[in-house]
């Protein structure tokens, strides 16, 4: 149970910020048993290289949109202290997996437990294990490829061998999935456009931007400046996703996130519009403004 809870406090943590910020996700996080961190030892050669194992803690972050990955990538390397990355940036003329693992320490409210944890339950193992955690960041498309290539290529490597048209087939899927997870955006991104231009604003900002609101009714009061300011209409339009993304990922306070104080809080941090700060409620400037 001790490993479990480490593992279940980095977990809640990392869905309570996914969650405030909006974004749609699936989250998942495992940790090695005893039983399996000593296979791993064994077949590796960990006592005689001197390697030690850096992911006894495990968490897999899968969204929605390609695009949603940088912000997530971006948000941990702030929250916590990086080890190492492990990262294919995609190259512009070849298309195969890319991966994306990065090993954080654990931290330093959890770092003290850890290390009782290792000393009691993993034994003359515990000097082998490094006080980490590894955060694996995919889509939702991909990682069903990624699962299947896992557990039917990579498991199986030596069935592959002399296979290279096949094997490229394979990838050429994962290709096939990429283009298809960029075209969706772009989909989306043309509905934005004409609802921008129609001034359908719920229907512009919920494609625009892709989150989950807990409501997207507009008040009165915001649907009155949209149609009247055509320069704050516009510098929403324009905003880019990633950077209000990172407002929600960085925001320090809990707040309903429903459309209303999305606007609201991006003015605040951002500066849309001077005649619409003056609008914002009380509250959420005093939770912006609270050490």
């Amino acid at each position: 149970m001790g490993l479990e809870r480490v593992r279940k406090s980095l977990e809640s943590d990392m869905q309570l910020k996914l969650q405030q910020s909006g974004l749609f996700y699936r989250i998942f996080s495992r940790e090695k048993s005893k039983e399996s961190a000593e296979r791993k030892i064994d077949n590796k050669n960990y006592k005689i290289t001197g390697k030690k194992i850096t992911d006894i803690i495990g968490l897999r972050i899968m969204l929605y949109f390609a695009d949603d990955v940088d912000a997530v990538r971006g948000y941990l390397k702030r929250k916590f202290f990086q080890v190492e990355e492990v990262y294919d940036k995609p190259e512009k003329d070849v298309f195969g997996p890319v991966r994306l693992n990065i090993l954080f320490k654990i931290p330093e409210d959890l770092e003290k437990e850890f290390k009782a944890i290792m000393k009691l339950e993993f034994c003359e193992y515990s000097d082998i294990i490094e006080s980490c955690f590894e955060v694996q960041i995919r889509t939702i498309l991909s990682e069903g490829w990624h699962e299947i290539e896992h557990d039917l290529r990579y498991k199986r490597i030596n069935d592959w061998a002399g296979h290279d048209d096949i094997s490229r087939l394979l990838n050429g899927v994962y290709a096939t999935l990429t283009t298809s997870e960029w075209s969706m955006i772009e989909m989306f991104n043309k509905l934005s456009y004409l609802y921008y231009k129609e001034k359908k604003w719920e229907s512009m900002l919920w494609h625009k931007f892709r989150l989950r609101f807990n409501s997207n009714k507009l008040s009165t009061e915001l649907s009155e400046l949209f149609d009247n300011d055509n320069e704050f209409a516009k510098k929403v339009y324009r905003l880019e996703r990633e950077e209000a993304i990172k407002v929600f990922l960085d925001l320090g306070v809990s707040l309903p996130f429903n459309i209303n104080n999305f606007i609201y809080i991006l003015n605040e941090k951002l500066n849309l519009s001077d005649s619409l700060s003056i609008h914002v409620p009380v509250l959420i400037k005093e939770k912006l403004n609270s050490p």
